[in-house]
C-alpha cells in the first residue's frame, strides 16, 4: 500500500479565489506544512468554481435536479471529449469528482456515470465524505469499484446532522455551517473498515484530506487538521 496523504485549502476553510475573511495563502501554506502535509490540491483557481444546479448560499434551484436522457448524454460525452484533451494534449488522466448539489451526487447517479463512461479514459475521484451526505455507503461503494478509483477525498460526517439536511433540506453552505462534516474518527464512515479495504485492494494514489469549512475562524482549522493527521497516521493511512 502506497497512500499519498495530502490536505486542501478547503480543510482550511477557502471556498473562493478572493474573500476577505478568509485564511490568506501565506497562512495556510504555513499551516499545512505545520500540521505535517508535504502535498496539497490548489484550491479555487486564483487562491475552481463551478457551476451547481444551486445556489450554494440561498439553495435557489437554477436547473434541475436531475439531468433528462440528452442532458445527461451530453454531459458523458462532454466528460470523454476533455478526458480525450487531457490524454493527448497533456499526457494527463481525467478524474471526475462526484460532488453535493451537483448533477453526479446520488450513488444511482454515480453508479450510471461509471457505467456510460470509458474506464480507459476516465477515473473516479470518491469524496467520502459527499458520498455519505448523501446517504450512501462510500466504502462499500470502493469495495465495489476500486478500480475506477485512483483518488480520494477523505472526510466525515455528523450522522445526526445528516439526517436533519435531508429532512429540511438546507442550502450546502448552511448545511456545512451546521457542522455536517466532522473529524474522521468521529462520524459515520468507518475509517478503519475503509483503511482495511485500502490494504487489501493495495491501493496506490492520492488521499486529500477534506473537513468542508464556511469562514471558519482563522484559528479553527490548524488542530483540526494536526489531530486529522496525527489519526491517520495512527490508523495507517499515510
Amino acid at each position: 500500500m502506497n497512500i499519498k496523504v495530502g490536505s486542501a485549502p478547503d480543510a482550511w476553510g477557502v471556498w473562493f479565489p478572493n474573500h476577505p475573511k478568509q485564511t490568506p495563502w501565506q497562512r495556510f501554506l504555513d499551516e499545512v506544512a505545520e500540521a505535517g502535509y508535504e502535498w496539497i490540491e490548489l484550491g479555487p483557481y486564483g487562491y475552481l468554481p463551478t457551476d451547481l444546479y444551486t445556489d450554494l448560499f440561498t439553495g435557489e434551484k437554477k436547473g434541475p435536479d436531475r439531468l433528462k436522457n440528452s442532458d445527461w448524454k451530453r454531459l458523458i460525452d462532454a466528460t470523454h471529449k476533455v478526458a480525450d484533451l487531457a490524454r493527448d494534449r497533456f499526457g494527463l488522466g481525467l478524474v471526475f469528482h462526484p460532488h453535493a448539489e451537483t448533477h453526479v451526487e446520488y450513488e444511482d447517479q454515480i453508479e450510471a456515470f461509471l457505467e456510460q463512461t470509458d474506464p480507459e479514459r476516465v477515473s473516479l475521484c470518491l469524496d467520502t465524505g459527499h458520498h455519505a451526505y448523501r446517504g450512501s455507503d462510500p466504502v462499500a461503494f470502493m469495495q465495489r469499484h476500486r478500480a475506477r478509483i485512483p483518488y480520494l477525498h477523505l472526510k466525515n460526517i455528523d450522522p445526526e446532522v445528516q439526517k436533519k439536511v435531508e429532512t429540511e433540506k438546507p442550502p450546502f453552505v448552511t448545511a456545512v455551517e451546521m457542522e455536517m462534516f466532522c473529524e474522521p474518527d468521529r462520524g459515520t464512515v468507518n475509517f478503519l473498515i475503509l483503511r482495511d479495504v485500502l490494504r487489501k485492494t493495495d491501493f496506490d494514489g492520492w488521499a486529500i484530506v477534506e473537513h468542508d469549512m464556511h469562514l471558519p475562524p482563522l484559528d479553527k482549522p490548524l488542530p483540526i487538521a494536526k489531530r486529522t493527521r496525527a489519526y491517520l497516521r495512527e490508523i495507517g493511512i499515510g
